[in-house]
């Protein structure tokens, strides 16, 4: 946009890693602990039935259908995190929130775009 607040949310959908910053340390996931292995075994579980869906799905921001494995995701995050968060992390914690928060407030103003 030309005008403040010159980011306009697309009703198409967006990047898992746009939206919520924090889930870049996913990569540091070590699948030693039982715990991240039945994670993503359920992760991978769930994912079966979205991809083979055929479907984007309609007017969310961020990814609709990651609502279902999202959980999951937090719990490797947790384990990730489980001897503390950097501060990096802790920024991309807070830029999740602001992201996510703009969403909010952009999709009950009105102010999103196809």
């Amino acid at each position: 946009m030309d005008h403040p607040p010159w980011l306009q949310p697309s009703w198409w959908g967006l990047s898992l890693f746009l939206t919520t910053p924090l889930f870049l340390w996913l990569a540091r996931a070590r699948l030693r602990d039982p715990r991240m292995v039945w994670a993503a075994i359920g992760i991978g579980l769930t994912l079966i039935p979205i991809v083979t869906h055929g479907n984007i799905g309609f007017t969310q921001f961020g990814y609709r259908f990651a609502l279902d494995f999202q959980p999951l995701l937090f719990v490797v995050l947790a384990l990730v995190f489980q001897r503390g968060m950097s501060r990096l992390a802790v920024v991309a914690a807070v830029a999740s929130i602001a992201i996510n928060a703009y969403a909010v407030w952009a999709i009950g103003t009105g102010f999103v775009a196809f």
